[in-house]
């Protein structure tokens, strides 16, 4: 592989690694509670306090709550763990990176 082929491999990598992973699952994550949240869900999750929806379409409305509850609960446990998880993966790397470079300029050759 030529070293220009090798540069390209590393710049593209930069951007689909995987700490750019963890951000992504955070961000579908956040953008389908968005979504749940803007659509009114949010009214629906009388379930919570045992109360059963009134009227018509009483299944409905517990689904739809249902999947707003675990929406907001996935949101909130596992949002802040993959933008972390991102955060010190990209961190070791670096780390790592600067540490190798410094270890390949010591040794002689």
């Amino acid at each position: 592989m030529s070293e220009k082929a090798l540069k390209e491999v590393r710049r593209v990598g930069r951007f689909f690694g995987p700490h750019f992973v963890f951000l992504k699952f955070a961000v579908i994550l956040l953008v389908f509670y968005l979504v749940a949240h803007v659509c009114g869900l949010r009214g629906k999750t009388t379930i919570l306090s045992g109360t059963v929806p009134a009227g018509e379409g009483q299944m409905m409305e517990i689904v739809l709550g249902l999947v707003y509850v675990l929406l907001y609960f996935a949101t909130v446990v596992f949002v802040p763990v993959f933008i972390l998880a991102a955060g010190l993966y990209w961190g070791a790397t670096r780390g790592a990176a600067k540490l190798m470079r410094k270890q390949k300029e010591e040794t002689p050759s």
